[in-house]
């Protein structure tokens, strides 16, 4: 059996960590001893890993760095790991002084990665199942015959310096993404590196999704408008301000609406907007939930608000849930959407080009009921996994 690592950030309930378990479950466990190593190890899908995988411990120098600066320093001193300790102080300012964007997290890598020197055993393949830190750990601290990067995300709107990038992932054999759109934009950023882009598009199974959707019906308020369902992390890149806006203009024209956020609120932003324009019993902020499928299939209209994505896990949920869709022009979406057969692109990244294309859905019942129907037609895509099996094999075989 080939030894694989995957490393992933966080088990958290965003798309590449939902995505990251439908590829596990569709992996052949008959081939592959599987570790997986995350950096932040609990969070809403740490007990949906499959039986065959073995999670592997933090660290604890890995756990220490990661307390609070004072305390992570303090207990390095005690231990006289003082390099560790001028390492932890080194890993802030650096966050700081660029002001802890995605540029401060390649150049804060160099003061962290000594943290996981020695943590491991040699593996045949070592995958990074996200861009930034973890890349930069298979590439630089893994031993291993064959790594992987993963990119879910349009590098464009990443914001890296991409001569350090090229560094950090210089040792990487491959780097996957989950577009064509996104294949394309990697490769025009890092030229250098395009013959080793490879795409591997997310696993959506619909058996999967449907059989969780069924559970319940979570919608028992007694309301009986048009729900509206956004799914994903509360945070500004995914545009939830955008849909609030647009929640507000829709209702001010007289649609009956609720407005139902499924995700954690990272940011307060658009809780408090809801609240300043008065519509909070109408933008609903459901908070975390395991399933939150149920809610997709049981609203009228789901929406994607994001103001980017790479390849959005949670627009190709919805179709295989057969809820029509609107979502924001962000790069990527055409190459999810077909327009008013699959659902429907607005304009712009606004809320009022977004608020106009669910009026468009309420007022055109031929087109609602249309593209419903063709949904109905939605293919799962379980076999994207043998793609990545071709690797772990240590073969290409991927165009």
């Amino acid at each position: 059996m080939k030894k694989v690592l995957f490393i992933i950030p966080t088990l958290g309930n965003g798309g590449a960590e939902k995505s990251f378990i439908s590829l596990l479950n569709n992996l052949n466990s008959d081939k592959y001893e599987v570790d997986v190593f995350a950096i932040r190890p609990t969070g809403l899908i740490a007990d949906m890993l499959p039986d065959y995988v073995d999670l592997i411990p933090l660290p604890q120098d890995v756990v220490c760095f990661k307390e609070g600066v004072k305390a992570s320093v303090l207990s390095f001193l005690k231990k006289g790991k003082f390099v560790s300790a001028f390492n932890r102080i080194m890993f802030s300012y650096t966050l700081a002084k660029y002001q802890k964007t995605n540029e401060a997290e390649q150049r804060a890598f160099r003061y962290y990665k000594g943290m996981f020197k020695g943590c491991f055993n040699h593996y045949d393949v070592a995958v990074s199942y996200l861009e930034k830190t973890t890349n930069y750990i298979v590439s630089e601290m893994i031993d291993a015959d064959i790594k992987v990067g993963y990119y879910h995300s349009d590098y464009d709107k990443l914001r890296l310096n991409s001569d350090l990038e090229k560094r950090l992932i210089k040792n990487l054999n491959y780097l996957v993404t989950v577009s064509d759109n996104c294949a394309e934009i990697l490769k025009e950023s890092l030229p250098e590196h395009a013959d080793r882009v490879k795409v591997i598009e997310n696993i959506i199974s619909r058996k999967a999704l449907l059989e969780q959707a069924s559970e319940e019906n979570p919608f028992n308020d007694g309301f009986n408008g048009i729900r509206v369902v956004t799914a994903g992390r509360v945070s500004p890149e995914k545009g939830p301000d955008i849909a609030v806006e647009a929640c507000r203009i829709l209702r001010e024209k007289g649609y009956d609406i609720r407005w139902h956020f499924v995700g954690k609120v990272d940011d307060e932003t658009a809780v408090s907007l809801a609240k300043e324009y008065g519509i909070s019993q109408y933008a609903v902020f459901e908070g975390l939930h395991t399933n939150p499928y149920k809610f997709i299939y049981n609203c009228d209209i789901y929406v994607q608000p994001s103001r980017f994505e790479g390849k959005s896990i949670a627009i190709e949920e919805a179709k295989a849930l057969g809820r029509p869709v609107v979502t924001s022009a962000f790069t990527t979406a055409f190459s999810q959407i077909e327009q008013n057969k699959t659902g429907i692109v607005a304009d712009e990244i606004s809320a009022q080009a977004i608020a106009e294309k669910i009026e468009l859905l309420i007022k055109d019942k031929e087109l609602y009921e249309g593209i419903k129907r063709n949904l109905e037609n939605y293919q799962s895509n379980e076999d994207e996994v043998l793609k990545l099996e071709k690797i772990l094999d240590k073969g290409d075989g991927l165009h």
